[in-house]
Formats: structure tokens, sequence, C-alpha cells
């Protein structure tokens, strides 16, 4: 994760990449996490711990500026959030199944579905 931020902050500081290249790079790059939890089968309740933090810090962002690069691409958006309560339900579904590479898949294909479509155009 700290690998994330160090290359976001690189991008940012040392390019003249735009603020949307910038939160992709962060979205697809954490989105791998899940990948972590998964081989070193990392309870549920630390996921959906963190989906739920991150729900709530996406919601207060979208109403104060605690972190304004969620909502810095010029537009209002609850996408943030609905990402972080996707990852959090699928998790919450699956790795009670036992059954987390289904999670994984899910988790997957939003990270680089979403994270490349915004790049691509």
């Amino acid at each position: 994760m700290l690998l994330v931020i160090l290359v976001a902050w690189c991008v940012s500081y040392f390019t003249s990449a735009n603020s949307e290249v910038i939160r992709k790079i962060v979205h697809i790059g954490t989105g791998h996490v899940i990948l972590i939890a998964w081989w070193l089968n990392i309870p549920s309740g630390v996921g959906i711990t963190a989906s739920i933090c991150a729900c709530i810090v996406t919601l207060l962002s979208y109403k104060l500026p605690i972190i304004p690069g969620i909502n810095s691409v010029g537009r209002k958006s609850l996408g943030t959030f609905f990402y972080a309560a996707s990852i959090g339900i699928l998790i919450t579904y699956f790795w009670h199944l036992h059954e987390p590479q289904y999670a994984v898949l899910g988790v997957m294909v939003m990270t680089w579905g979403d994270g490349l479509a915004a790049l691509v155009g």
C-alpha cells in the first residue's frame, strides 16, 4: 500500500500528469491488496473493517475536504464510496463461503475495468 502511495506521489511530483491519472494509479494499485489478503489468508473481519472505514472516509470527504483528491476531477461522485462498499460486500459474502477467489475476481474486474476505462476514455 505504501508502495502505491509512493508511486502516485512520484508521478505527481516528477511529471505533469493530471489528477485523474494519479487517482487511477491509487485506484488500480490499492485494488491489488485483496490478492495479498487472499494469499495470507487474512480474516474477513479485517477486510470488512477496512471497507467500512473507507466508506466512512469517502462519505465524509464528499461533504468535507478530508481527502480532496477523491473529488478533485471536477465532479462530485459517490463512485469511490460504492467501490469501497462493493469490496466489503464481496469479502463478506465470499470469504465466509470459503471461496475468496470469487471476491478477488470481482475486485480485480472493478480495479482494472474502472481504472482503465477512465484512462482510455
